[in-house]
This record gives C-alpha cells, structure tokens and sequence, in this order.
C-alpha cells in the first residue's frame, strides 16, 4: 500500500543558507502492478462476477534502508504481499529483492481455486513492475508482462496451472 512506499533523496556539499535547497529524491522500493484478464475456460464477464484474490508471493516484506545511501535491503522470512484493488488493476509496494527461479511468484484465486504461476523475478528498486496476469482454467496458467516506472521494456510472459 502506499504506507509502504519510501522515498529518499540527498543533497551533497550545500553549506548552511537562507535559500531553498533543491534535494533530488524518488522511490526506492518497488512497484507492482497486476492486472487480471481471462484466459482458457473464462470469459471478461465470468472472472469479472467471480470471487478474486491476488497474492504476491515468497517475497521478504522487511528491510532496512540506508539513510546516507538510499540502498534498500530485504529482511527477514520471505511471506506475501496482497496487493490493493484499485478496481481494473491490483498494486503492491514490494521491497526490492530477487525471488528465485521456480518459485510460486502470483497466486490468483478465482471463485477457491488457485493458480499459480512459478517464476523468479527481481523487483528493482524505484522500478514499477507490470504484470498481465491472463487465468486459464485448462492448459497452461497464467501469462505475465513486466514494465516498470521506468519503462524497462521487459516481458516476462509464462504460464501456470
């Protein structure tokens, strides 16, 4: 949520004034944002009737920011985030850090059903990650699309059951 977010910056070898002093800053912790569209086995207006729950997944939500150099680092047991619904879209702040290869990145349960897509992504520090998440009730899961608050232009698509 947007408690969570944090946003730092610096302004090196100013002396004392009386004048405004410009300090550059921006997020350091990571943006997702996730939207849900159906695949194989739903229609738009089946998923968008149907109970829906979004989780982001083994991913650390501690850490301890530098204050002197804005480095953020992860903390603690990797848990979930639940992202907040802001209606056509889910959103997270996640600290930055890099889920390993294989792991249950996105849980999307629609109506008790669970699906998961496996994945190791790395959340960048004061990037916004975008991830399509399209649901197949039969075949292959989920399909995902990375961008980011600085367009990174990366797509990450892939399925799961």
């Amino acid at each position: 949520n947007k408690a969570s977010d944090f946003v730092w910056g610096k302004a090196s070898g100013v002396a004392p004034t009386a004048n405004v002093v410009n300090s550059p800053s921006g997020h350091i912790m990571s943006n997702a944002v996730l939207y849900i569209k159906p695949g194989d086995g739903f229609t738009a207006e089946s998923l968008a009737s149907a109970t829906v729950a979004v989780e982001i997944r083994n991913v650390k939500t501690n850490a301890y920011v530098n204050l002197a150099s804005g480095v953020v680092t992860a903390t603690g047991t990797a848990s979930k985030v639940v992202p907040f619904n802001e209606g056509t879209r889910y959103r997270a702040v996640v600290v930055p850090q890099t889920v390993a290869e294989g792991s249950d990145l996105i849980t999307v349960t629609v109506n008790g059903t669970a699906y998961t897509l496996k994945k190791g992504f790395t959340f960048v520090s004061g990037k916004q990650h975008t991830f399509t998440v399209t649901v197949n009730k039969t075949g292959s899961g989920i399909n995902i699309g990375v961008g980011d608050w600085d367009n990174d232009g990366t797509d990450n698509g892939g399925d799961a059951e």
